[in-house]
């Protein structure tokens, strides 16, 4: 969200410096100022207002989806209209996997994605939405099928290209990154499985590698999308709790 397109002003709300945690009573006043300005009318032939749109991604075990949660139970206790989406992966047209071509399938995957990001970041009926495994993480899985050899580097190149030209549109508000040790990733998956084999797809190679792809995505996208809020939250030591009250001290400021 632009600079000169804040929704409210902390400066309205608080005395400067600014709260580096925001108290029960902080986040309802900034939430219902928030609220207040986003609950419009607006007429039929009018272009639909913007929706408050966050991303979420990040690394196995971080913590993504019960943060997301907390975040939204924050949101929807103060009376907003929120929306979070199934992951992509769950529409019938992408589960069905109809071609054995990885180029089209990723393709009806991005698609599906784009739908999302399109049509909710102008939502009639949304305040906020917050999307998992978004724009950003088909910017992973290009990257990681080119590692293997699966794309071209020319193929890769051009769908990283029309992402990047989807998320400089504007439609992102921020999205928040996270991740967690290779140790506390384990822990959170092994620590009370009756058996400590590791499985095809969460061991320490896997994790290891899929920060790297991460860490290289998001370099990229400071370059390529340099107006886009990217904000790392390691929750190797974190609660749930304490993870939602980073994730609000990233957002509400962003949007304010």
């Amino acid at each position: 969200m632009d600079s000169n397109e804040r929704l409210v002003s902390l400066k309205s709300l608080f005395p400067e410096p600014f709260p580096e945690i925001f108290e029960d009573e902080d986040t309802s006043k900034i939430l219902g100022a928030i609220l207040k300005k986003l609950d419009i009318a607006f007429k039929k032939s009018d272009y639909v207002p913007k929706t408050i749109f966050v991303d979420v991604f990040g690394t196995q075990k971080a913590g993504k989806t019960k943060t997301t949660e907390k975040i939204e139970q924050v949101f929807r206790r103060h009376k907003f209209n929120l929306f979070c989406p199934p992951e992509t992966a769950e529409i019938a047209t992408v589960r069905n996997k109809i071609s054995d071509n990885p180029a089209i399938s990723q393709a009806i995957h991005l698609a599906g994605v784009q739908d999302y990001v399109l049509n909710l970041a102008h939502h009639p009926r949304y305040h906020m939405a917050i999307i998992s495994r978004g724009l950003i993480d088909m910017l992973y899985w290009y990257e990681k099928g080119r590692r293997k050899g699966i794309y071209s580097e020319k193929h890769v190149a051009s769908a990283k290209e029309w992402i990047y030209q989807i998320l400089g549109q504007g439609g992102m508000d921020l999205s928040l990154f996270f991740t967690c040790s290779i140790e506390t990733a384990m822990k959170r998956e092994y620590g009370q499985s009756v058996t400590q084999k590791r499985g095809s797809k969460m061991n320490e190679k896997d994790v290891v590698e899929g920060l790297d792809i991460y860490r290289t995505i998001v370099q990229e996208l400071r370059t390529n999308v340099p107006n886009l809020p990217i904000f790392q939250i390691d929750t190797s030591d974190m609660t749930v709790k304490q993870a939602t009250e980073e994730a609000l001290r990233y957002v509400l400021p962003t949007l304010c």
